[in-house]
């Protein structure tokens, strides 16, 4: 979707995956994203995904990781 339309500010996703990186920081990873993820010199984009931060987003091999500052049980289904 970051692709498709840039002032793109809400979205519907599911829920694909939850976890921990090596650093301990919570992450999601949904079946499609607005967020823009680091890269190529450009900054990742941040908000909330129902009203949990996201703080960072980057691409580690194939997922978009969405990571969230906040407790991750609190997501799941569907986001917007």
């Amino acid at each position: 979707l970051y692709y498709q339309d840039v002032m793109l500010h809400e979205f519907n996703a599911t829920l694909v995956s939850k976890g921990m990186d090596e650093a301990g920081r919570h992450y999601v990873v949904l079946s499609n994203t607005a967020f823009y993820p680091t890269g190529g010199g450009q900054p990742h984009d941040t908000g909330t995904l129902n009203n949990v931060d996201v703080i960072d987003v980057e691409k580690v091999d194939d997922e978009i990781r969405h990571y969230i500052q906040g407790d991750p049980s609190t997501l799941d289904g569907v986001v917007r």
